[in-house]
């Protein structure tokens, strides 16, 4: 059996480590999927028209039909704004600002390029009714990093 790589991001250069997986991998797999489980299930029931729910930006845009675009929000070391009133808002803020960006100028991609990934996402859009796709267990999703903030 082939064992998966995790893309995760915990150490202080932002990439998982050995040092760093054992302290934050659960605490990162249980809030994460809890959270987006919780966000996923709150659309559900105002989603019974969409035609498509999942990773994949390209397809979605290129249809008039109505999608749920699934992205994760990668937000770390310079491009925190720890002097915000709620700096993990505020990063959500800066990841959201900067995928529209790319949205906009038709450059969407992925930041974190590994393609053998066990996801997250997959788990909570499935767990949430919004797909049968069993394929987005292991399917990346777009990660957005958050661009570093000048320097003050």
């Amino acid at each position: 059996m082939r064992r998966p790589r995790y893309s995760h991001r915990c150490g202080p250069d932002g990439l998982l480590s050995v040092q760093t997986s054992a302290s934050c991998m659960p605490a990162v797999l249980a809030s994460g999927l809890q959270q987006a489980v919780y966000v996923l299930s709150a659309l559900a029931p105002n989603a019974k028209h969409l035609s498509h729910v999942g990773f994949d930006v390209e397809a979605p845009l290129a249809s008039p039909s109505a999608t749920i675009i699934v992205w994760e929000a990668f937000v770390s070391g310079r491009a925190k704004n720890s002097s915000a009133e709620d700096p993990h808002v505020d990063g959500a803020r800066v990841a959201v600002a900067e995928f529209q960006r790319r949205l906009a100028v038709g450059s969407m991609s992925s930041d974190i390029a590994d393609t053998e990934v066990t996801s997250i996402a997959g788990p909570a859009v499935l767990v949430a009714g919004l797909s049968t796709d069993i394929e987005l267990l292991t399917r990346p999703c777009i990660v957005v990093r958050a661009p570093d903030l000048p320097h003050r």
